[in-house]
């Protein structure tokens, strides 16, 4: 994992360690609470950093239910994971899984430094209930699958992954219709587009048949002009 140097740059050596028999769900929190203290307000709006309290994770969590005894969990705006944390800890407790293999995408280096120390920790603590295979991805989400927002629909599911669940509090900010992700996004772009829904159409797309796709976010997309090509694909694909 790469590690970003300069002033701005986390002392990595003092990263929190867990407790004895912690929640992963409260180590992801810790984890959380650590880097933003050492993060200006600035640099996490900047990212659209903010990060999901442990109670809103867990009744996100709990709106999913188990697809079979394996699963494919998508959580594309991953932070310190607690929501793939509190999805787990969930799916658990139904006992009705056996493995989950679970995407997670953090574009901001040291962040999923820490992102990874929380993974390792859930894969530990989850071992004797479940098989866990995480795989932290650092490049973007959007431009890595903004195929999947072809108009072509026969294009779906040849080449792309299919999640089980999708699980997510991506980042909000508007972006310039210049940015390469509204570029690459055009299908779904109207206006200036907010990022959040670029998030929540790419990760549509990306869901199997019957899958979950489970999302903390605004409720702006639902009206407005600006909207109005996204809302036209995300039902059509929903």
């Amino acid at each position: 994992m790469s590690q970003l140097i300069g002033e701005n740059a986390l002392d990595l050596s003092v990263i929190p360690e867990p407790h004895a028999g912690e929640l992963p769900t409260l180590y992801a929190q810790k984890l959380g609470e650590w880097f933003s203290k050492h993060r200006s307000r600035d640099q996490k709006k900047l990212r659209g950093q903010f990060f999901t309290p442990v109670e809103i994770s867990r009744f996100m969590a709990s709106l999913a239910e188990p697809a079979g005894p394996h699963m494919r969990v998508l959580d594309p705006g991953a932070g310190c994971g607690i929501l793939s944390c509190a999805l787990c800890e969930h799916l658990i407790q139904q006992k009705a899984v056996k493995s989950i293999c679970l995407d997670l995408y953090e574009t901001d280096l040291e962040l999923a430094i820490l992102l990874d120390r929380c993974m390792l920790y859930l894969s530990q603590f989850t071992a004797s209930a479940l098989r866990l295979d995480y795989r932290i991805h650092t490049t973007d989400f959007i431009l890595d699958y903004a195929e999947s927002l072809t108009s072509d629909m026969s294009l779906f599911g040849k080449g792309l992954p299919d999640y089980d669940v999708c699980i997510s509090n991506p980042p909000y900010f508007k972006i310039p219709k210049w940015d390469p992700r509204a570029v690459a996004a055009a299908n779904v772009i109207y206006g200036q587009p907010n990022i959040y829904s670029l998030f929540m159409a790419v990760s549509a797309a990306l869901l199997k048949t019957g899958g979950s796709l489970i999302c903390i976010t605004p409720r702006s997309f639902a009206s407005g002009c600006y909207f109005r090509k996204f809302r036209q694909f995300f039902f059509q694909t929903i």
